[in-house]
């Protein structure tokens, strides 16, 4: 379980400056007055060029700018998207906080204060300038990629309103970036409601995205995937996942190989609302299509094994709407009233994925 924690705190900046309960106190709490010291420093370099076509919020769109290596196929992907549905964001924040006791305590709070206006007025955004929000990597050195309406001028200002550390900002073909502290290092004499530890900030706004990292190298690699044809979405496993989870309209979603020797070699899960039910698709890659097909003739008498957490059957949470492969994919759509129970159960190492 320790590979699948500490990194649920989707759609905030700083996403790769949390980490532990202790975190969790200082990210809640009011931060103090700041020290306006701060010197901005402009430079000019004209290394990246913009994705084409443009980044969307959409999983799939969104996996071009997180590079395919062995360190983000190793752990979760997480994915939400706030314009999916009008309760998303609540929802979202019930989620989080659903999962909270299952990933040291800290994964909501970052996100619960980026409503405040406190985050907005040290951010130079809020809750309401973010489309959808994806994030990868482990502590320390977590990425994340925001798609939405970001203005660089604002971020700076906020930044540099709340840190004592010199800011400095560069332009880089299409992107602002903007980066404080020493990369890769941390200093809790810095620590701010942006970097509850002190750990420094790399930041790139620009094409529609605000990518968030802890050190040069992850932002480089995050702004050259996509134009170098070396990012996750150009992998056919996880661009088809992603494809079939936003065709089903997903706001929450976690993409993930296996961690207890399941049968498959990625699956991803998400949830999407209609009305008041809660729809729940689950997306399984094998190695072969005869595999697939193993599973899915077993796939309904599944859902009568027996929840760990619950004791119940599956089936008294949810019910199937599909279940079909297409090669080596299998994809299930369940119907159900609670939110994050698929979801939850990758953390609880539960047996729903157990196929």
């Amino acid at each position: 379980m320790g590979a699948r924690r500490g990194a649920m705190v989707v759609g905030v900046l700083s996403l790769a400056a949390c980490g532990g309960s202790d975190s969790a106190t200082k990210v809640g709490t009011t931060p103090t007055a700041a020290i306006d010291t701060a010197v901005s420093v402009d430079t000019t370099t004209a290394g990246h060029t913009a994705p084409n076509p443009p980044i969307s919020s959409s999983l799939a769109d969104l996996l071009r700018m997180i590079p395919d290596t062995a360190a983000a196929r190793s752990g979760p992907i997480y994915y939400m998207n706030f314009g999916a549905s009008p309760a998303a964001v609540g929802s979202t924040i019930e989620l989080l906080g659903g999962l909270v006791n299952f990933n040291d305590g800290w994964i909501g709070a970052p996100f619960l204060k980026m409503r405040d206006p406190a985050f907005a007025a040290a951010a130079g955004f809020d809750a309401g300038d973010v489309d959808a929000t994806l994030l990868t990597g482990e502590v320390p050195t977590l990425t994340a990629v925001m798609h939405g309406t970001f203005e660089a001028d604002r971020l700076q200002q906020g930044i540099d309103a709340a840190d004592d550390e010199d800011v400095t900002s560069a332009t880089d073909g299409p992107y602002t970036l903007l980066s404080i502290g020493t990369s890769g290092k941390s200093n809790l004499r810095h620590a701010t409601l942006l970097r509850p530890n002190g750990d420094d900030l790399r930041l790139a706004v620009g094409a529609g995205v605000l990518v968030d990292t802890q050190n040069d190298s992850d932002r480089d690699a995050a702004l050259a995937a996509d134009v170098e044809g070396q990012s996750l979405a150009s992998d056919e496993a996880y661009g088809t996942i992603a494809a079939d989870l936003d065709a089903a309209h997903v706001y929450a979603a976690v993409v993930t190989v296996p961690h207890n020797g399941e049968r498959w070699q990625l699956v991803g899960i998400g949830e999407s609302y209609h009305e008041d039910r809660v729809t729940t698709t689950l997306v399984f890659h094998f190695n072969d299509s005869d595999t697939a097909i193993a599973a899915a003739t077993k796939f309904p008498m599944h859902l009568d094994d027996t929840s760990k957490i619950t004791g119940q059957p599956w089936s008294t949470h949810f019910s199937i709407q599909d279940f079909r492969t297409i090669g080596a994919d299998m994809i299930v759509t369940l119907d159900g009233t609670e939110s994050s129970g698929a979801i939850a159960s990758l953390w609880q190492s539960d047996t729903l994925l157990d196929v």
